[in-house]
C-alpha cells in the first residue's frame, strides 16, 4: 500500500486533483480506495495529508501548496475531508464551521492512536 500512496502523492504534486491526475493515478487510487473503503478523491486527500503530516497539523495552505491550487478551490473537497474525519482517518484541529465568520481554515492531522 505504501507504493500506491507514494505514486498518488507524486502524481498529485505534479498536476493537482484534476482529471489527468485521476486518470494517471486510477490503478493506485482504486487499490487504496478498495482497501480503505473510501472514494478516490478521499484517498488522494488522505495521501496528501499523510505526506505533509509531521509534528504539526497540516494547514489548508500546505494542502493547497502541494496541489498547486488556492484554498478556495479546496472548498469543493470539504465534504470529502468531513467524510475522512467521520471515518476517524484524520482530525480537524479547528471547527469546520470556518465560513461562519471566524476566518480560520481548519488544520488536519492523522491520529496515531484511536
Amino acid at each position: 500500500m505504501i507504493d500506491h500512496f507514494e505514486k498518488i502523492i507524486e502524481l498529485a504534486k505534479e498536476s493537482g486533483l484534476n482529471d489527468a491526475f485521476f486518470e494517471a493515478a486510477k490503478e493506485h487510487l482504486d487499490a487504496v480506495s478498495g482497501l480503505m473503503r473510501i472514494t478516490p478523491t478521499q484517498t488522494a486527500l488522505f495521501a496528501i495529508i499523510l505526506e505533509r503530516f509531521g509534528n504539526n497539523s497540516v494547514s489548508m495552505d500546505k494542502i493547497a501548496e502541494t496541489l498547486k491550487c488556492g484554498k478556495m478551490q479546496l472548498l469543493r473537497y470539504m465534504d470529502d475531508l468531513d467524510a475522512l474525519k467521520k471515518r476517524k482517518l484524520i482530525r480537524s484541529s479547528q471547527s469546520s464551521h470556518f465560513l461562519r465568520g471566524t476566518g480560520d481554515f481548519p488544520n488536519y492531522s492523522v491520529p496515531l492512536q484511536n
